[in-house]
């Protein structure tokens, strides 16, 4: 389709708020601009929204690639696109959410799309098709996720932990003893990355299998300092007793800066929650940390998916709607109309 053919689509996206695709799909808004051509109209309107690098339009990209998807090589390629293009900014979470979408709604092709990006080299992206298809194909998502760990390279070592996050949230599955294991298997290799993703890795099983992962945690934080701030940010979420919150903090928190500001900013969350029921244990911890005032307006930090374990939590942070730092909407997009 040429971009003449879909300028009526494009300028409909602009003036769409973001909720519309969570209860719309690109399709219905495509047919309701007037636009023929079904499923293939979607796909190419999608493939102009992102070779425009239409940021502030990211959650109706995201909406054409959770309807697009296909085992073949285009899709592939839409997804690889679509993942240079929010990269690890504000605008990944719908693109994740998409593909772990996408997965579930179609396992087998998600599965052979998976491959098709691992050898694009974003075995990143492949993890949440893995993950999200492993409810309806996990021994092909198993063949896979092996694959990945097997492979060498940290990049892909990290996926294949990130795969198994995926799958282990969505769908209960694998087990919280095979993902220890992977963990295990994968802190073989010295890599930073996939330290912070065995980190995230125990954290998301540590309910599941508590004395195990319990240890782990606390064995993994001391030796990587790089592994720190994950604990910290979930302490003031996760349901971690008071002795367990002080004592993750004394380790995690040892020798923090006040330029460490995402550490500091989750410290002081979990030293006003589930830590405050510990008899001395704010007073005691506040004591080693720098000065509360001084974190009041934590520096921007980029925002990634829980998946990834690659960003630490930190202050509240603007929302996935990219279009603040854009324009208004309404403008006519210039995309596609070349």
């Amino acid at each position: 389709m040429t971009g003449a053919d879909l300028s009526p689509a494009v300028s409909m996206a602009c003036e769409k708020e973001t909720g519309y695709f969570s209860t719309h799909s690109l399709g219905e808004m495509v047919s309701e601009a007037g636009v023929a051509g079904g499923a293939q109209a979607v796909r190419s309107l999608t493939w102009c929204l992102i070779k425009d690098k239409e940021h502030g339009l990211v959650h109706a990209i995201a909406a054409g690639l959770r309807e697009s998807i296909s085992g073949d090589d285009e899709f592939a390629r839409m997804v690889s696109a679509a993942a240079g293009m929010v990269c690890h900014d504000l605008s990944a979470g719908p693109v994740v959410d998409a593909l772990v979408s996408a997965g579930e709604s179609d396992p087998a092709a998600a599965a052979l799309a998976a491959e098709r990006l691992v050898g694009l080299g974003d075995a990143d992206y492949a993890a949440f098709l893995i993950g999200g298809a492993y409810g309806g194909a996990a021994p092909r998502c198993d063949v896979l996720t092996e694959s990945l760990a097997s492979s060498g390279p940290p990049a892909k070592v990290a996926a294949s932990l990130r795969s198994l996050r995926v799958a282990h949230t969505e769908h209960g599955a694998p087990g919280a003893g095979r993902i220890a294991d992977a963990v295990d298997r994968a802190l073989r290799i010295d890599d930073g990355r996939v330290h912070r993703e065995a980190m995230a890795a125990l954290l998301d099983i540590r309910a599941a299998d508590r004395d195990r992962a319990g240890r782990a945690i606390r064995s993994l934080a001391m030796r990587r300092r790089v592994c720190r701030p994950l604990p910290v940010s979930r302490i003031a979420d996760a349901p971690f007793d008071a002795a367990e919150c002080i004592d993750l903090l004394d380790v995690c928190t040892d020798g923090v800066s006040a330029d460490d500001r995402y550490v500091v900013y989750d410290a002081y969350r979990a030293l006003k929650g589930p830590a405050r029921n510990r008899p001395g244990g704010v007073a005691r911890r506040s004591q080693g940390l720098p000065a509360e005032g001084r974190i009041s307006t934590p520096a921007q930090g980029p925002s990634w998916r829980s998946w990834a374990g690659t960003t630490p939590a930190g202050p509240p942070r603007p929302s996935c709607r990219c279009s603040a730092a854009r324009p208004a909407r309404t403008r006519q997009a210039a995309a596609c109309r070349r």
